[in-house]
């Protein structure tokens, strides 16, 4: 009976998944192209206009003349939040279109945040929140001559920062991730970084005066972490990060494996950590971006990496379970192998819609819908997307 009984339990274990990380920060990047069918956004879903595409827009969209119409309602980002809150999403990190006059920083629209300003309407508390900026945001046009609009640049961010579902790593510290642009530099700080750092370093002060913990600010570039160490110095960054990893054209071609890809994004951290600094590590569901190759927004038309590298931008999708034994698997044992690395234990996936880019939009999409209607259950591991079905519960067991 005894032996019976150690069996059960046995199979139990073998039968379950065995987390060894816990206290994570799973954080999801979210790009607002899809929340509304006006003024910018209606390039992007151009698009996915092409009916192979279709299924890659968020389930909310319905197929227009050429093009996709999202319209997204209250309803459909409340769903969003459960179901990310359900497979163990800590906070969206909505990529910032704020609205500023040229003077304060960089202009917005509303059409953009669109789909924040939903998430600030709604009454759900499964997800928290987070900015994704451009440097921009903290500076002005004027940052050298005077200091009065900067300043309220910062104080607009820290205002934000109290709110009480905004999200917070190590215990207090409200999390900021800024992703470096050169021409905002540029523009904004007076072709200094040392204004950038002047500008995080006032971010600090305003913060921990208004009662908060000290900004975890993440400093999101596209280079090695050795050849950024000393501009991230410079910034006075807490940590380096991927906004995504530009995976390079041997990993792109049409008969390259998911194996080789997820090996690529693994790699990439401690690219990251090359010159020593902390990191916040990314994961990649992504597919590339033919859509974009093949119906352009205007961004996008005198790319490069979109144009010239059309023929070669497609990366393999891996199945829900080859993600989950990969990267989303890998994550967790370099975390806790590495936590002077990772002290945060804060770690960003890409992509919720950056749906035009292929792959896997990590929320709902036409191809890939929600299965039940709410409410669901913390962990859930069916009902969500088949997706979700199999990541959620792994990433559930890493909080």
């Amino acid at each position: 009976m005894t032996f019976f009984c150690l069996a059960l339990i046995l199979l139990h274990c073998l039968a379950s998944p065995v987390f060894a990380l816990s206290g994570a920060v799973p954080i999801l990047s979210y790009w607002p192209a899809y929340g509304t069918h006006r003024d910018s956004p209606r390039q992007e879903q151009a698009s996915l206009g092409r009916a192979e595409y279709q299924g890659l827009a968020p389930w909310y969209c319905r197929p227009g003349r050429g093009v996709m119409e999202c319209n997204q309602s209250q309803a459909d980002m409340d769903l969003e939040i459960q179901i990310a809150g359900a497979a163990g999403i800590k906070a969206f990190a909505f990529f910032w279109y704020g609205d500023r006059s040229a003077t304060l920083g960089p202009t917005g629209g509303t059409a953009l945040q669109h789909s924040y300003n939903l998430y600030q309407a709604s009454a759900r508390n499964d997800v928290r929140w987070c900015l994704n900026i451009t440097p921009g945001y903290l500076g002005a046009t004027d940052f050298a001559a005077d200091p009065t609009n900067w300043h309220a640049n910062v104080d607009a961010v820290v205002a934000l920062m109290q709110q009480a579902r905004y999200q917070k790593v190590l215990t207090n510290r409200p999390v900021i991730f800024i992703f470096y642009s050169s021409s905002d530099i540029v523009t904004y700080f007076n072709n200094s970084l040392a204004n950038l750092g002047t500008a995080v370093a006032y971010l600090r002060t305003q913060a921990t005066g208004a009662g908060l913990g000290d900004p975890y600010v993440v400093v999101q570039h596209a280079s090695t972490g050795a050849s950024f160490h000393a501009n991230f110095l410079t910034i006075g960054g807490d940590a380096m990060g991927r906004y995504a990893v530009k995976l390079a054209p041997t990993y792109v071609t049409d008969s390259a494996t998911y194996a080789t890809q997820d090996a690529a994004i693994q790699a990439d951290w401690a690219t990251l950590n090359g010159g020593g600094d902390p990191i916040v590590p990314g994961l990649q569901v992504i597919g590339g971006p033919r859509p974009r190759h093949i119906t352009p927004p205007s961004w996008a038309v005198s790319s490069n990496w979109f144009q010239g590298m059309g023929h070669l931008l497609y990366w393999v999708r891996g199945t829900p379970a080859a993600l989950a034994a990969g990267q989303f698997a890998g994550i967790a044992t370099y975390i806790d192998g590495n936590p002077a690395v990772v002290p945060s234990k804060a770690f960003l996936i890409y992509n919720a819609y950056e749906s035009a880019e292929g792959g896997y939009p990590f929320l709902p999409r036409r191809e890939d819908p929600p299965q039940t209607q709410p409410p669901y259950a913390p962990g859930a591991s069916s009902g969500l997307t088949n997706l979700l079905n199999v990541l959620g519960p792994v990433l559930y067991g890493y909080r």
